[in-house]
């Protein structure tokens, strides 16, 4: 069934006529909603939408994803027959009208803080009951067969001694006077993976197949405020046939114009590993009928499965890698997660997470002052580590061969190079604890340097004068 209600808010949907107390009722649903919110209510005429009475909000977290719910019809009041639907831009199905059973089952469940063996079963009570039981077994299981069952008396139980990587069905009732209800809507979860225990830990999208929803990590969590079946793993192949990295699949986060958000998110880290002493490292490729305007933030959550909790620590828009380094960190999250906020899509390869190396990074490196024949190297001295001296090498773009100085300071006057040519230059620190990686640029020099010459009947002092070139100047 489709809602597409106009300007006026009238209902486009079936409603039933019922000879019994409509407070006796509940009704169940599934949606899915790609504009208005859903309510659901009650009709005296249902050919008077001003008679329409609302009793419940049915508001989804996300975009065309589908839902089930249930609306219980307890505090209506009035005179009504008619159950009825309005919302614009919905679909409805396997709707089922029936008498509320007298011991009524908590709607709904969800489940919470799920780790690789343990999980938290959140419920909420529609009655007076004050003991339920809870019932937890592998997807598919028959909960008046099988199953780990527990009697509670408060609606946050914990499931404990669950397997890693495993999807599970849990089951809840009411208990009316010691007197079980029906077992509420089956609720699955699935377990997360084992925490990363050992690293380097690295991943490369390319065993889960491509382009499909379901193309994704078992290990890896994803959000987004689009659907929940984004992020995915697509096939670089038929995207770009010059991409560079491992083949065939690539982690896409989209780009959104309209606010949109895409995160993925990795594997807890194991209690004994330092997160401020690791960095995550990655290949990087835009797509490329499309200008780079995307944005990736590399950063931690302090809950994997809310989105709100995560803290970056990288914003880069490098078009081909990205280093994040957690020294700066002071948080308590153990996941690390990726998010794109540009509006082009990203795609992530060959992720390597490891220890990060004694000594940092030069910071801010640039060329400035860029003549025909000389340069001038610059950047900021490393974040972390102790700084002995640096190491700059350059050289002629695609030569195989590197120049190379030692400076102690934080810039460097490179000298004698060809004019009009692209050069590549790259800055290491050596750290009393150690060398560090490089720092990457280029540039190109400007066309021949002269300090004054002869052109016509004048002279040009001080100036460039393109190679080849004429110029006429009189005085």
């Amino acid at each position: 069934m489709w809602f597409n209600a106009n300007e006026t808010g009238s209902i486009n949907g079936d409603y039933a006529a019922m000879s019994t107390d409509v407070s006796s009722l509940m009704v169940t649903l599934r949606y899915r909603a790609s504009g208005s919110d859903l309510t659901v209510g009650v009709m005296d005429d249902p050919d008077d939408t001003a008679t329409f009475v609302p009793v419940a909000a049915v508001i989804p977290e996300l975009s065309y994803t589908w839902y089930y719910h249930e609306v219980i019809f307890d505090g209506y009041t009035g005179s009504g027959k008619h159950v009825a639907f309005k919302g614009g831009g919905i679909d409805l199905d396997d709707v089922t009208l029936m008498e509320m059973p007298p011991c009524v089952y908590p709607f709904p469940v969800t489940t919470e803080h799920i780790t690789g063996t343990t999980a938290d079963v959140v419920f909420t009570p529609r009655g007076t009951e004050s003991q339920w039981e809870v019932v937890c077994g592998p997807a598919g299981f028959n909960p008046n067969m099988g199953g780990t069952h527990q009697t509670v008396g408060y609606s946050t139980p914990s499931l404990s001694g669950l397997t890693p990587l495993t999807t599970y069905d849990v089951y809840v009732r009411s208990l009316c006077g010691g007197t079980p209800g029906p077992w509420s809507v089956r609720h699955t979860f699935t377990t997360q993976c084992p925490p990363v225990a050992s690293l380097p830990y690295t991943e490369d999208f390319d065993t889960y197949g491509v382009d499909a929803d379901t193309c994704y990590s078992g290990c890896w969590l994803r959000y987004s405020s689009w659907s929940n079946l984004l992020p995915h793993v697509v096939n670089m192949q038929a995207i770009d046939n010059s991409y560079a990295f491992s083949l065939p699949g690539a982690l896409e986060l989209k780009g959104s114009s309209s606010n949109d958000w895409y995160l993925a998110v990795m594997p807890e880290l194991a209690p004994d590993i330092d997160l401020q002493g690791l960095q995550v490292s990655c290949s990087l490729a835009y797509d490329p009928l499309f200008s780079i305007n995307g944005v990736l933030e590399v950063g931690v959550m302090d809950n994997p499965y809310d989105p709100s909790t995560f803290t970056p620590v990288l914003t880069s828009n490098n078009p081909q890698s990205a280093v994040a380094r957690f020294f700066h960190y002071n948080g308590t999250g153990r996941h690390i997660a990726f998010r794109n906020t540009g509006t082009t899509d990203i795609y992530i390869d060959d992720v390597v997470l490891d220890v990060a190396p004694p000594c940092g990074d030069p910071v801010n490196l640039a060329v400035a002052d860029i003549l025909g024949t000389s340069a001038l190297v610059s950047w900021e001295p490393i974040e972390y580590g102790t700084e002995a001296d640096y190491i700059v090498f350059y050289r002629q773009a695609g030569d195989a061969v590197w120049d190379s100085l030692t400076v102690t300071g934080h810039q460097t006057f490179l000298s004698g190079l060809a004019p009009e040519t692209e050069y590549e230059v790259r800055v290491r620190c050596n750290c009393v604890e150690g060398p560090g990686y490089y720092a990457y640029a280029s540039f190109r020099t400007r066309c021949e340097d002269i300090e004054s010459a002869q052109i016509g009947n004048g002279w040009w002092e001080q100036g460039l004068v393109p190679l080849g070139a004429s110029r006429t100047y009189s005085q």
